[in-house]
């Protein structure tokens, strides 16, 4: 995250002191704000829960999403299927799949049974909402 550095004169000409650095965000907007740790550069699945954000990152090359205790991500809802959807990383990128489900995969507001993801990717699972994120080293890509 950028900020700004303050440096103080010294008593001398030419001379500088570096005391530390100034955050962008003010302090009042600072003190109202959520504060998360940052991610680790990766690929995740942003899921809004209630009144929550859950974000779970996505390691494994097939990531089984649905009611079943053996999912990978495990969604406790009635429209989601036991075995609803996949997320697969392959060479090109991260894919959704349907996974046979009886309600769909919905890929920002359209039904796929298989979609390339790009970050900031909204995708619905039985009225669950999953955002794709990427974080490379630089930061969070743009969608």
């Amino acid at each position: 995250m950028p900020s700004m550095t303050t440096t103080v004169r010294g008593l001398a000409a030419g001379d500088t002191t570096q005391v530390g650095t100034i955050p962008l965000v003010g302090h009042a907007t600072r003190s109202r704000a959520l504060h998360v740790p940052k991610l680790t550069p990766g690929a995740y699945l942003a899921i809004e829960d209630g009144g929550e954000v859950v974000v779970v990152e996505l390691t494994q090359t097939v990531t089984h999403i649905g009611r079943a205790f053996s999912a990978d991500i495990r969604l406790e809802a009635a429209a989601v299927s036991r075995r609803h959807a996949l997320v697969v990383r392959e060479a090109d990128g991260f894919h959704v799949l349907d996974d046979r489900s009886v309600n769909g995969v919905w890929l920002n507001g359209k039904r796929v049974t298989r979609a390339a993801l790009q970050p900031g990717d909204r995708f619905t699972i039985g009225g669950i909402t999953l955002q794709f994120v990427l974080i490379s080293d630089e930061g969070p890509a743009s969608a």
